[in-house]
């Protein structure tokens, strides 16, 4: 009750013992709605000759379903001082999605310490190792994180890197960018989700303006 004498909005008085007078909320009210049509599906189902410990336990399969998957915790593992002196460590201001990591699950499994309930998410640094003989495609660029192969840059933007590839190789040396590993979750369910990687590149005409890159011409 305020100081006017009026009740605040959405509450109403019910029967309390005398001298005593209770205000419900907006949330009591639908709580009190809500339990009763609980109670009506309750009747429905032993009228209807189901067993109302099957409804409930749809209930419960389908809450179980429906609740939040945990949230994996976002590691941060790129330690610059641990790249070679001939990588150099190129600007990420693009996106480019990793392909083949399906085929080396193990490498990234490894490297992430194994598969957990919430799955990973983990930023790395990842050297962009040409293969001028890679029998596919003479601009295929390999992915390496910790030493270790995780997939291919798509053809389309090994084409486009290729100019830059190609100027440091010139130079004895090899790019490399930071990239972020995701996936990776195994639960109690017997779900399970394989590993991905992303590459964060800037685009190529954006790179080749870079000091980085201008410096070794």
């Amino acid at each position: 009750m305020t100081k006017s004498g009026l009740m605040p909005p959405g509450a109403s008085v019910t029967a309390e013992p005398p001298g005593v007078v209770a205000l419900k909320t907006g949330f009591d009210l639908y709580m009190e709605r809500l339990r009763g049509v609980t109670e009506l599906r309750f009747l429905d189902r032993l009228l209807r000759g189901k067993r109302p410990e099957e409804g409930v336990g749809r209930a419960l399969e389908s809450a179980e379903n429906d609740a939040p998957r945990p949230r994996y915790e976002i590691v941060d593992a790129r330690d610059e001082s641990t790249l070679p002196p001939n990588v150099v460590l190129l600007g990420g201001q693009g996106r480019v999605e990793v392909k083949g990591e399906s085929n080396y699950q193990d490498a990234l499994d490894a490297i992430c310490g194994g598969k957990c309930e919430a799955g990973h998410g983990r930023k790395v640094l990842a050297v962009l190792q040409p293969e001028p003989e890679n029998p596919y495609d003479s601009n295929a660029i390999a992915i390496h994180v910790d030493g270790k192969l995780v997939g291919y840059m798509p053809k389309q933007a090994a084409a486009e890197y290729a100019p830059i590839a190609q100027l440091l190789a010139s130079k004895g040396k090899v790019g490399a960018g930071r990239a972020f590993i995701k996936g990776g979750w195994r639960r109690a369910d017997g779900d399970e989700g394989e590993y991905g990687i992303e590459l964060e590149l800037s685009p190529t005409e954006k790179l080749l303006k870079t000091r980085k890159i201008t410096s070794l011409e």
